[in-house]
């Protein structure tokens, strides 16, 4: 009985831990960002295993690619927007639900890596085709958009039909999506890729509408036509993350509009998988407050982007993509 007690008020203690450490990166956000992004990267891993983690339904669709070809079975390179929002969703102290696609060449350390993020329930379903590589640039605010080798479509995973949470809609085909996201109950979080906006205009407006939160950049609202651009600026029941990149972003709700800034690293080497980054991270947030039946607002979704800043940081200062992913990794 005492050795139970105690083992509980350990549990306690790293959860307040956890907790501060939150806190303490957030309000260091613009003073020190390297404060917080330390503090939450060394209680990362214990607050990734308090009791409160498995809590809150959040299931991830999107994309995995690759950054770097396979060299042998221990190769750690697998990225992209499902990955990283899964991340970020564990960043903040939820596992996700992942339904994933993935090809014939991912390695077993991969694999190991994508469930150590992820719950067992995950789908994570192989085909017979090499899996979607990159090759653009790791700097996509500079040089623009890269390119991906490889057929997305194919490799965008279905939906399985689930009314247990939140669902969160990482870059992927809208086509494979937007039916089952039409149905589905509770709340609905998107993140928009400019490509398929042109290749696949119906269902990403539709997709667009359905979606209670809409993270898209200038150029992605853009591709839309203007009729549509104002019926997704102007719904009144539809919170907008305007990714700005390095002016930060601005939230839009019901009348309201409200700028927030960016993410504050010493230096830039790195920023693919950023905005999927903090997609994961709000989505787990306001996942924790609708498990409660309460109602989210503007204030809700600013203070979740606010918190998950000083990891956005550490991406940003991440010497390449794969730097930041094995990092992560050894957190497990």
């Amino acid at each position: 009985a005492a050795s139970t007690r105690w083992r509980q008020r350990q549990q306690s203690a790293l959860h307040l831990m956890a907790c501060l450490a939150r806190a303490i990166g957030w309000q260091a956000k613009l003073r020190t960002p390297r404060l917080g992004t330390e503090l939450q990267r060394r209680l990362g891993g214990r607050q990734w295993n308090c009791a409160r983690c498995c809590l809150t339904d959040l299931t991830i669709l999107g994309l995995c690619i690759r950054w770097a070809t396979m060299e042998h079975s221990a190769t750690l390179a697998m990225g992209g927007p499902a990955v990283y929002a899964a991340l970020g969703a564990r960043l903040a102290g939820t596992n996700p639900i992942l339904q994933l696609r993935l090809g014939c060449d991912v390695s077993p350390r991969e694999i190991e890596f994508i469930r150590s993020i992820s719950r067992p329930s995950s789908t994570m379903e192989r085909v017979d085709q090499r899996n979607l590589l990159w090759e653009g640039p790791t700097r996509v605010a500079l040089s623009g958009p890269g390119k991906v080798r490889g057929e997305p479509s194919s490799l965008s995973p279905v939906l399985v039909p689930d009314s247990s949470g939140v669902l969160a809609i990482a870059n992927m085909d809208p086509g494979a999506v937007t039916a089952a996201a039409l149905v589905w109950p509770r709340l609905v979080l998107v993140d928009l890729y400019e490509s398929w906006i042109r290749y696949r205009p119906k269902s990403s407006i539709e997709l667009a509408r359905r979606a209670d939160v809409l993270f898209l950049t200038e150029q992605e609202l853009a591709a839309f036509s203007p009729s549509s651009q104002r019926d997704i600026v102007d719904a009144p029941d539809k919170f907008i993350v305007l990714k700005r990149g390095p002016q930060g972003v601005t939230l839009r709700y019901g009348g309201q509009h409200r700028q927030l800034p960016a993410a504050s690293p010493e230096r830039v080497l790195s920023d693919l998988g950023a905005g999927d980054l903090v997609l994961g991270f709000v989505a787990a947030r306001l996942a924790s407050r609708v498990k409660d039946d309460k109602r989210i607002d503007i204030n809700d979704l600013e203070s979740a982007y606010l918190e998950a800043l000083p990891w956005i940081a550490q991406l940003l200062e991440s010497p390449s993509p794969i730097d930041f992913l094995a990092r992560q990794e050894r957190l497990q």
